[in-house]
C-alpha cells in the first residue's frame, strides 16, 4: 500500500503479473482478479487486449467515495458504506490498512437503511464519533443515530459542515477521520475537502 494505491500480483495456471490498483480494500483485490481473468479470456477474441492493456486499465480505474483517501495529513478517508455489506467492507479495510490508528468517524445514515447494523459493523467502543445528517429528506435524525452509537465519545451535530469541523478537532497525530454512512454525506464532504 502506497497512499491511494496498492500493488497486486495476479497469478493463474498460465501467467502471472503485477499491477497497480488505486482501489483500496481486500474486496477490490478480488474484484480486480476477476477482471484480469475475464480480460485474459477475452484476449482470445480481441488482439488489442494484452497484459499491458489490462495493467494500464486497472491502474487508471478509480471509484470516488469508496475507501478514498481525501487527505494524507491529516488522514481523511471517505466511503459511502451506506448498507451492511459496505459497512462490513469498510470496517475490514480500516482494520487491515490502519490497525494502529485512533479512529474518528463522521457518520450520517439515511433512516430507511439498517442504522443499527451499519453502526455495529463500523464503530468500536474506543472510537470517537460525530453523528450528522446527510442532505436528504431520508436522513435519519442525528440525535436518534447518536443514541444508538456505543463509543468512547459521541457528538450529535445536525449540520454536516459544522460536524466535519468538530470531527477534525477530535483528531490527534495518530488519528484518522473516516466519513461514512451515506453517499449524500460523502458527496458533500468530498466537495468541501477538495
Amino acid at each position: 500500500l502506497n497512499g491511494q494505491e496498492q500493488i497486486v500480483m495476479f497469478k493463474n495456471s498460465n501467467i502471472d503479473f503485477a499491477y497497480n490498483l488505486k482501489l483500496l480494500g481486500e474486496h477490490q483485490i478480488k474484484n480486480s482478479a476477476i477482471v484480469c481473468q475475464t480480460a485474459l479470456l477475452l484476449r482470445e477474441k480481441d488482439s488489442r487486449i494484452n497484459i499491458n492493456t489490462i495493467k494500464n486499465g486497472l491502474s487508471k480505474t478509480l471509484w470516488p467515495g469508496r475507501f478514498e483517501i481525501m487527505k494524507e495529513k491529516p488522514l481523511i478517508i471517505i466511503d459511502g458504506a451506506h448498507n451492511l455489506a459496505g459497512a462490513r467492507m469498510l470496517s475490514k479495510s480500516l482494520k487491515k490498512y490502519y490497525p494502529d490508528k485512533k479512529r474518528v468517524f463522521l457518520l450520517g445514515i439515511l433512516k430507511d437503511k439498517d442504522v443499527e447494523g451499519i453502526i455495529d459493523e463500523l464503530v468500536m467502543q474506543n472510537d470517537y464519533v460525530v453523528v450528522t445528517e446527510p442532505d436528504s429528506d431520508r436522513a435519519a435524525n442525528a440525535q436518534y443515530v447518536a443514541e444508538k452509537v456505543k463509543a468512547e465519545i459521541v457528538y450529535s451535530i445536525s449540520d454536516s459542515s459544522i460536524a466535519l469541523n468538530k470531527a477534525l478537532s477530535l483528531m490527534k497525530e495518530d488519528s484518522l477521520l473516516c466519513v461514512a454512512g451515506s453517499l449524500y454525506l460523502i458527496g458533500k464532504i468530498r466537495k468541501i475537502l477538495q
